[in-house]
Order: C-alpha cells, then structure tokens, then sequence
C-alpha cells in the first residue's frame, strides 16, 4: 500500500483514503505483536525449570512449614496454580547461594 503525505493527513494512493499523520497501518502494528510475543515468550521459564512444593522439600530436605515459612517471609518467590505452588529453579538456586556459608571463614577472613 503506497503512501503519499502532505502537512497534516497521509493519503493512500489505491483508495484515496485520508488517514491523520502518525496512523500506523496494520502490518507494522501485526509485526509489532509479533515481535513483542517473542519477546514474551523468551522472558518464559521452561515448564522443566518448575518444581512443586514435593520436589523442594526432597531436594533441600526441609519440611512443609519451613517451606511455607520461606514463601511467607519473601524469601523464595513463587507461583501458585490448582493449590499448589511452584518455584523457579533459579530461584531455588539463588536462595542456595544467599544461604551458602564458607566453613573456612570466620568474620570474612580464612581461618589460620
């Protein structure tokens, strides 16, 4: 669809058609969504990268209360569907490392 402009409107050569200056036509906007669903789609965690409330309890050995402590203390972000609630793997692994204590250190220096 070819376009030719003037100061205000823009005027589409095979209808005539006046559209206001700036108005997107639907091909752009269509790739635009296109675009932006892809960039949707590459923020989305694999499903494999979810693991329920079982999975955490046996992976970390922690019981379902200190579980539900974590999540209420804002420790470990989750989602919840069906009842149930599932955690990120990085999530998981994030909570690991803030968690993670160098028995070699005391005070922040090597023990001698």
């Amino acid at each position: 669809m070819k376009m030719t402009s003037n100061s205000s409107t823009a005027q589409h050569a095979d209808t005539g058609m006046h559209a206001p200056q700036g108005l997107q036509t639907l091909q752009p906007m269509q790739t635009m969504q296109s675009q932006g669903s892809q960039e949707v789609t590459e923020q989305l965690t694999p499903l494999s990268e979810w693991h329920d409330n079982y999975e955490v309890m046996e992976m970390f050995h922690i019981s379902a209360r200190t579980l539900q402590t974590l999540r209420s203390n804002g420790k470990l972000p989750f989602a919840k569907m069906g009842g149930r609630c599932y955690y990120k793997e990085r999530d998981l692994q994030r909570l690991m490392d803030e968690s993670y204590r160098d028995s070699r250190m005391k005070g922040g220096s090597l023990w001698r």
